[in-house]
């Protein structure tokens, strides 16, 4: 009876060290670099360095439907670590903050990885990301490229961008993100860069017509639930013409 128990027992524990993983992975956040290691005894470390401090913390985690989940570790960390993660696309995803950490084995950029470049952990992400779509594309120094009043039938198209998820009403017209690849129309909006830094959203957007590209880059902020258009950039004669508000 003992020698089938722990039989069990072993087949159990190999089961689950089956399920660990190997991998290391980092980011950047708060002016600190996180890095965390998970070895395939079901053992993990974090350290950082910078504005945070050289820290170090140790843990066990768990593997389970697609899931790592912390079950020690994550206490006492200023919510640096928490209990649960994902890895999407060769990218850590803190299902808590929402920030992402890149395999350090992979040829990318990691620093400040989060939505829309990984999929967003909660709804309100998402919601703010298109209100802010929604500013930016109908701000009049936008409109004017559209040039509606000279093509009032043009159909809009905006190219997908990573993870984004939106669907912009742009001067009455609903416009849904697609692939570059099926746009057939010379006329096109392509997202460069999109982030939000503390309460700060930037967009950097390429306007497609055809004959050349024209390039603006669109600033606001968001406080206390209301919006403020903080610049918009024309790029003219390979130089910035700023406009602040």
């Amino acid at each position: 009876m003992k020698k089938t128990i722990i039989i069990v027992l072993l087949v159990f524990w190999q089961v689950a060290i089956s399920q660990n993983i190997e991998k290391t992975f980092a980011g950047c956040w708060g002016s600190t670099t996180w890095e965390f290691h998970f070895s395939k005894n079901g053992q993990f470390k974090r350290t950082s360095a910078g504005h945070y401090g050289f820290t170090t913390v140790k843990g066990n985690y768990l593997i389970k439907n697609d899931t790592i989940s912390v079950t020690h570790g994550f206490e006492n960390t200023d919510g640096t670590v928490n209990k649960a993660y994902i890895i999407e696309d060769d990218v850590l995803i803190d299902l808590t903050l929402g920030y992402g950490y890149t395999a350090i084995d992979k040829p990318s950029e990691y620093c400040d990885l989060q939505y829309p470049k990984i999929r967003a952990v909660n709804k309100e992400v998402i919601a703010e990301y298109q209100d802010f779509l929604t500013l930016a594309f109908n701000t009049p120094e936008m409109k004017k490229y559209y040039n509606l009043n000279t093509y009032p039938d043009r159909k809009i198209h905006i190219a997908n961008y990573f993870k984004l998820k939106a669907s912009i009403v742009i001067n009455g017209q609903e416009v849904s993100l697609e692939p570059k690849e099926d746009i057939k129309s010379e006329f096109y909006l392509d997202i460069i860069d999109l982030f939000k830094s503390g309460n700060i959203y930037w967009m950097v957007v390429d306007i497609h017509d055809g004959k050349k590209v024209k390039i603006m880059n669109i600033k606001y902020s968001f406080e206390g639930g209301k919006w403020k258009k903080e610049a918009v950039d024309v790029m003219k004669n390979h130089g910035w013409v700023k406009k602040e508000y």
